[in-house]
């Protein structure tokens, strides 16, 4: 048919071209689907690993709960993970608030505004440093020490003994860990914003003469629980990631006993660079940057 070369391409968009009888030449090339947007490939990965790490705490809790031996081993893994982890998350974000009580404090003094820090502090610590350190503190401390532990299994063929005996080394092995990192951090996290609001207090108080109620009175204006629940929701991932890459380091292990120092090693390194990135996805994601 002799049609216009502009009604040809207008006929194929619609899917004309069999009723007209254009062929698909002569139509001209078929129009390509619009570019997709810069982020949607990484924000893909991030539904991915959000319900990724969603089914494993709730297998995780499902293999626990379920058995006698089960609930036995979480509480085990509760007690070295959280009871154990306090002293040190304790006595870093003290010190860690009342280094920026100080800092704050030094670019305020000279307005006459240093009660503000306890508003610096407070925000600081609930939203990002608290959660952020403890969970750092907790995959140097118990993410190398899974990684070492089931790597060592590995080597001398514990968890091959287990599959031979028709025993999941899951329930076993990865759930009560990957169960007590996930309820263990956000509690080392409430503990961290604990210490630190009374590091910056101790400074202020004892440095700077503000009067402890006054400090307090603000901190409490400051911080909402809105800032107290971002960094909870955050500690939460932030155990799973953890537990996640402590035990894939700990089973991919592959050579002799000389090899479980590199995958306790390969875990801190990679669990604390996943944590971080974590957390700089969730900011921006909640700051609209995204």
């Amino acid at each position: 048919m002799g049609l216009d070369p502009e009604v040809r391409r207008r006929a194929a968009l619609l899917r004309l071209d069999e009723v007209l009888g254009v062929d698909d030449e002569a139509a001209g090339p078929a129009p390509r689907d619009p570019p997709a947007p810069p982020l949607r490939g990484a924000l893909d990965a991030a539904v991915v690993l959000l319900a990724t790490l969603y089914l494993g705490v709730r297998h995780s809790l499902t293999d626990c709960l379920t058995t006698p031996l089960g609930r036995e081993q979480l509480a085990r893994q509760v007690v070295e993970v959280g009871r154990r982890g306090v002293p040190i998350v304790v006595g870093v974000t003290f010190l860690i608030g009342a280094i920026i009580a100080i800092q704050t404090a030094y670019t305020l003094e000279p307005y006459g505004a240093t009660i503000y820090v306890a508003r610096g502090v407070g925000i600081s610590m609930t939203r990002e440093l608290g959660p952020l350190m403890a969970a750092v503190l907790v995959a140097a401390r118990s993410g190398s020490a899974i990684a070492a532990e089931l790597g060592s299994m590995v080597v001398s063929e514990e968890v091959e003994a287990l599959e031979m005996m028709a025993l999941r080394p899951r329930r076993f092995l990865l759930s009560p860990r990957f169960a007590a990192l996930t309820f263990s951090v956000p509690a080392l996290s409430v503990c961290a914003d604990v210490a630190g609001v009374l590091g910056g207090a101790a400074i202020m108080v004892l440095q700077y003469d503000i009067v402890a109620r006054a400090y307090f009175d603000e901190t409490v204006r400051a911080v909402y629980l809105s800032d107290i629940g971002s960094g909870l929701i955050k500690s939460v991932f932030f155990g799973a990631l953890i537990a996640a890459v402590a035990c894939r380091c700990g089973l991919s292990l592959r050579g002799g006993p000389e090899a479980v120092g590199r995958a306790a090693t390969a875990a801190v390194v990679q669990s604390i660079v996943a944590v971080v990135l974590f957390d700089a996805a969730f900011t921006f994601a909640s700051r609209g940057i995204l």
